[in-house]
């Protein structure tokens, strides 16, 4: 059993190595595509305006201030009201984990495990990331259909992002559209899980179809039996709401600072717009953190900007929204590896 597990877990970091190699290998044809040899891009001729860098820090804090107060209020209305930092530590360990697995969903069972590690009860420590987690689905969800009625028009003819935009809300909006729809009539649905996984099943695409059937739909009661408490309390509800969408505008609005921090000339809603269907496309790249799709439809969108703001707001961009939270989470892993140690100990002399 042990070596099966360090064996996933090498071949888990080897995976996770090549994703960054290809995220590095992209910005380098990135810096190769954009400068060229024209020294009017390089550092020295750019005019920087550091007001909208501390703008575009002032957003990052944002979000993580909304993630904060999000899980802090609703430890505080289940009882935990004295945990002071466990707001605080429970957001940032869930976007630590996000940014480094798969399909930018494995923060949920490392909060679960912190929660439960410092006093919440299973139904806390269980309920809460699934409800911090629902709430950003939503609002993006809410915030992306608006986007593409209103905003269609200034992504110009970029196609492929337009599409790829497009399949990546439905691959997002699939699981919070499923737990409506598991909410309101579960039978048809189960049956529905059933069939897609039996005919993949036929397909060779999944080994065991039933054993897959299980697991979607425990995961699907569990988010749906998380939710009718969480839409019974409506201050609750609407706070997460509100503050799960204040998020996600931080960080579509963060790309317009750091690109006028370089001098770049662009609108707010056009920058916005564009950074909402960015997202959207980046949705269908199941790797850590999006390594490379985000890069690489960064500068699709926005590489008819002068001088050398693409590639370096590109970087700074991806240091602000993407390797805070690594940096971050890594601090706090560091910080709680003593309690960790003292919780197991504590746990196996009780045992």
């Amino acid at each position: 059993m042990e070596n099966t597990q360090k064996e996933q877990s090498k071949k888990s970091k080897f995976i996770t190595a090549g994703f960054f190699a290809f995220s590095l290998a992209i910005v380098a044809v990135i810096a190769i595509l954009e400068f060229g040899g024209e020294q009017d891009r390089h550092l020295d001729n750019i005019v920087f305006h550091v007001p909208f860098l501390a703008a575009a820090i002032g957003c990052f804090l944002l979000a993580l201030l909304c993630e904060t107060l999000k899980y802090s209020f609703l430890l505080q209305h289940r009882g935990y009201d004295r945990k002071k930092s466990l707001g605080f530590t429970c957001a940032v360990i869930g976007k630590y984990y996000d940014n480094l697995t798969p399909a930018g969903a494995g923060g949920q069972g490392f909060q679960m495990y912190h929660l439960n590690q410092n006093g919440c009860d299973s139904g806390t420590s269980g309920g809460l990331p699934i409800i911090g987690f629902l709430g950003l689905q939503f609002a993006f969800v809410i915030i992306a259909i608006l986007t593409m009625i209103l905003g269609a028009n200034y992504l110009g003819d970029l196609v492929v992002i337009r599409v790829t935009a497009i399949v990546g809300l439905v691959f997002y909006a699939f699981i919070p559209v499923c737990i409506v729809i598991f909410a309101i009539a579960p039978r048809p649905l189960e049956a529905i899980v059933g069939w897609g996984t039996r005919l993949l099943g036929r397909m060779h695409i999944l080994k065991h179809p039933e054993t897959t059937t299980e697991k979607a739909i425990g995961s699907l009661r569990s988010y749906t039996d998380a939710m009718h408490g969480f839409w019974k309390d409506r201050k609750q509800t609407f706070l997460v709401l509100f503050l799960s969408l204040v998020y996600q505008a931080a960080l579509m609005a963060m790309p317009y600072f750091v690109l006028h921090f370089f001098g770049a000339d662009i609108g707010f809603r056009s920058c916005f717009c564009r950074v909402v269907y960015i997202y959207c496309a980046m949705a269908i790249i199941f790797t850590p953190g999006n390594s490379g799709a985000a890069e690489a439809s960064f500068y699709m969108v926005f590489n008819n900007l002068s001088g050398g703001a693409i590639f370096w707001g590109m970087l700074v961009w991806r240091a602000l929204c993407y390797y805070s939270w690594i940096v971050l989470g890594a601090i706090i892993q560091l910080v709680q590896r003593p309690h960790r140690k003292k919780h197991l100990k504590e746990q196996q002399t009780s045992e």
